[in-house]
């Protein structure tokens, strides 16, 4: 029996699961959008990052709930078993490929794209003060965003599906989802993410290791956000 068919979950708790996200993360921003309003909350970066955080901490739950809850999962089952570590060079590698094609890739989109829009988030995540906000900003972007989205989109969506549709269908599905979640509807920039979301479904089907897929989406958004800080957008 292959490590796939071992997986306890399927298509009906990922679709359980996204149900609960959606309106967990509805009640969420509601909840956030009373208390900017009423001023307990003031709109500006820690408040995104705060935002980023709840996103993860929900998604990361109401994966637990399902899988572990429900189905009775054990970590090797989301890809984390012992050794832990044996696979890093992989994450490395692949991390560092990612930062490399998104730089030619934006090369590219120069010459044949005007007025590319903004990504979401890009000007409020850079628009930091002091070290504490840049401190802030680095883990989330680079440590709890990568950790939980890798976790559930390649660990429990990825392998869900693998488990019942094949390898390239769960790739390209997982894929669709995780550009999806990320709001960046303009074709150049959701194109980019569904690429990538391929490389990182690609690393995790080859190594089987879900730390592969966290360490080269950490390299890739920790290396864009530098960059992104150094010229000023």
């Amino acid at each position: 029996m292959s490590k796939w068919q071992e997986i306890p979950w399927g298509l009906k708790d990922i679709f359980l699961a996204v149900i609960m996200f959606a309106l967990l993360l509805l009640a969420a921003s509601m909840l956030l959008g009373l208390l900017i309003d009423s001023g307990w909350v003031v709109a500006n970066t820690t408040a995104i990052v705060v935002a980023a955080l709840l996103q993860a901490a929900i998604m990361v739950g109401t994966m637990c709930v399902v899988i572990f809850g429900l189905r009775k999962a054990k970590l090797l089952h989301l890809g984390i078993s012992r050794p832990f570590w044996r696979h890093w060079p992989w994450g490395a590698l692949g991390g560092i490929a990612m930062v490399v094609l998104a730089l030619i890739f934006a090369l590219a989109v120069t010459w044949f794209v005007n007025d590319l829009p903004e990504q979401a988030l890009t000007g409020e995540l850079v628009d930091i003060q002091g070290w504490p906000g840049f401190v802030a900003v680095v883990l989330a972007v680079a440590v709890v965003a990568p950790a939980a989205e890798e976790m559930v989109f390649r660990g429990f969506v990825y392998g869900g599906l693998r488990k019942k549709i094949g390898l390239w269908p769960s790739v390209l599905l997982t894929s669709i989802c995780f550009a999806v979640v990320h709001l960046e509807f303009h074709w150049v920039h959701f194109s980019q993410i569904l690429f990538f979301g391929v490389v990182l479904a690609l690393l995790y089907e080859r190594t089987q290791n879900l730390l592969v897929p966290i360490i080269a989406h950490s390299i890739y958004n920790l290396a864009i956000y530098l960059m992104l800080l150094i010229v000023g957008v």
